[in-house]
């Protein structure tokens, strides 16, 4: 088990010493049992000795015809190869553990307080296939809900939620925010309608209608305000809704609104900070975590 280059220990000199002392002596006796087989009334030959073997006499010692093979099956260099591995393994398990904790910690903080706003829904894209919103999972997604035919509020809206975005992209390092506009005026907005309508707006923009139920399931979910007029039968209506863009996190998550009076400017610096802490909280440094273990120990 040692290597053949590496210094042996006194202890372990010591026991092959020992060793050897006991195989001469059992090679001895089992040469005088098979010679004495056939004289079983010969007297036995007096007890001899066993010296003991010095290191320079186990070295100057006859090879028995065996070749000694380069290394033992374990050496010194493979045993370091599995502490060290198994060390890295341990410290991996630890620092995945430690993310998932600080993880649920602060979505636990987060939901104290907070709206229980965002939900699961289906509507229909601009080339009329079903878009589920598990589709904006992955990625930093941003909500508005409107309609093609509203004459001032909505295009202000998207513009400003399109001068947001430039500036996002602008700044290194920071994620693709996909924005997403939602119809809340599915009599009037078809899918065609909505793709032309969008052309004029940011351009990773999606755009979502459908029928009545799936845009009321989506509303409530963010709990959106809408109304169209009851009495007014002409094509030419308005509908009052409620003016907020959603930020939904990469989990599907909401995290924060931002209202009309937010600036475009302000509605950027908000998103990255909101990308930041997150951030923050999924990256445990290696410091970070040699700090926390001595720290365990000593609650």
């Amino acid at each position: 088990f040692f290597h053949h280059d590496s210094p042996l220990p006194e202890a372990a000199l010591s026991t092959l010493c020992c060793w050897s002392d006991m195989i001469q002596c059992g090679l001895r006796l089992s040469g005088r049992v098979a010679a004495g087989a056939g004289h079983a009334c010969r007297a036995p030959a007096a007890p001899t000795r066993m010296a003991r073997v010095s290191r320079r006499q186990l070295a100057q010692m006859p090879s028995t015809g065996r070749r000694s093979t380069p290394g033992g099956p374990v050496t010194w260099a493979t045993l370091g190869v599995f502490a060290l591995g198994g060390s890295a393994a341990t410290f991996y398990i630890h620092l995945e553990r430690e993310k998932r904790r600080r993880v649920a910690a602060k979505r636990q903080a987060e939901s104290r307080g907070k709206a229980a706003l965002g939900g699961p829904f289906e509507l229909v894209d601009t080339e009329g296939k079903l878009f589920h919103s598990d589709k904006l999972k992955g990625n930093w997604t941003i909500l508005y809900f409107g309609f093609t035919f509203c004459p001032d509020i909505c295009p202000e809206e998207l513009y400003k939620l399109t001068a947001c975005l430039n500036i996002l992209d602008a700044q290194p390092g920071m994620p693709k925010v996909t924005p997403v506009f939602i119809s809340i005026d599915p009599h009037r907005d078809t899918y065609t309608k909505v793709k032309e309508y969008l052309k004029d707006f940011h351009p990773r923009m999606i755009g979502l209608t459908g029928t009545d139920e799936q845009v009321r399931t989506a509303t409530k979910a963010y709990r959106v305000y809408f109304s169209k007029p009851s009495t007014d039968d002409s094509e030419d209506y308005l509908v009052d809704h409620s003016i907020i863009n959603y930020l939904v996190n990469p989990d599907g998550d909401f995290v924060q609104y931002y209202g009309q009076l937010v600036t475009a400017e302000q509605m950027a610096a908000g998103i990255a900070k909101e990308v930041e802490t997150a951030r923050q909280v999924g990256d445990v440094s290696v410091l970070d975590l040699l700090l926390e273990i001595p720290r365990k120990f000593m609650t």
